[in-house]
């Protein structure tokens, strides 16, 4: 008769053993999402930054330099989701028109006046906020619906984006005396902004994470946030850690290509 004794774990060293298990789980779950988020929210806003540019050009080989932009004529030729008479608003910025465009839209029409078209947030909805968790408290920033300042399009990605050029019409806006149009270098003839929430109404609609800003020049689209600029938009401003806005996180993660601002610290070099 085999008379061999099997050993097996005991039930205190499997509820140990899976207790372990489930601490480790709750420590690198968490991470492997967010990580995996981060790299969601790179690859949606490169391809956001791609499309913003590609209309930039479409309407620069059909309409010329955005300076010019400003004389375009109302009565033909305006992109579906605009009325002839909003299209004909003295302050409805001719500008953004031309751009809007190329762009390529949802079957969803934004209004020119009405926050309630669920285009994006309603008046009922919770506003946007900034990086470091703050309520917007301005109409324009809170729900981007400010009446008679800017063109909003909702993409068919679902990306809703705003072309505001209501104080540079004629591209004669300077934030800085560098003329070169590149990542981290601050642009010279700023024709207006690009605003763009790259979930659309999804949360969290905050600065840095899901918004993110863009300059519309006369030379193309510009992120916001370089290495060299001095203004309230540079990264160290702006972008570096939580404590700051997310105004200029852009050109972060466009250049560098991660999110680690929400970790700790950064500096452009």
């Amino acid at each position: 008769m085999n008379n061999k004794i099997i050993k097996g774990f005991t039930l205190a060293e499997v509820l140990i053993t899976l207790s372990i298990l489930g601490v480790v789980a709750a420590i690198t779950i968490p991470n492997i999402i967010q990580n995996y988020k981060e790299k969601a929210t790179v690859v949606k806003l490169k391809r956001t930054y791609s499309i913003l540019q590609q209309a930039f050009d479409l309407a620069y080989a059909h309409y010329g330099s955005p300076q010019n932009w400003y004389n375009y004529k109302c009565d033909n030729d305006i992109p579906l989701n605009i009325t002839s008479e909003q299209c004909k608003s003295v302050h409805y910025g001719y500008i953004s028109i031309p751009y809007g465009k190329f762009l390529p839209l949802g079957n969803k029409k934004c209004s020119l006046g009405d926050i309630n078209d669920n285009c994006y947030l309603n008046e009922s909805d919770e506003g946007t906020k900034t990086l470091d968790g703050r309520n917007n408290t301005n109409t324009y920033n809170l729900r981007f619906s400010l009446i008679n300042r800017y063109s909003r399009y909702l993409l068919k990605d679902g990306t809703f984006v705003v072309v505001d050029t209501s104080n540079s019409r004629d591209c004669a806006q300077l934030d800085s005396a560098d003329e070169t149009v590149t990542m981290g270098k601050e642009p010279k003839n700023i024709c207006g902004y690009i605003y763009a929430d790259i979930n659309g109404k999804k949360k969290p609609n905050q600065w840095g994470k899901d918004i993110f800003l863009f300059y519309l020049t006369d030379k193309g689209i510009v992120p916001l946030g370089g290495d060299t600029w001095y203004s309230a938009y540079s990264h160290n401003n702006s972008c570096s850690d939580t404590t700051k806005n997310g105004n200029g996180c852009a050109a972060w993660i466009l250049f560098k290509g991660n999110m680690d601002y929400l970790r700790k610290t950064t500096t452009w070099y």
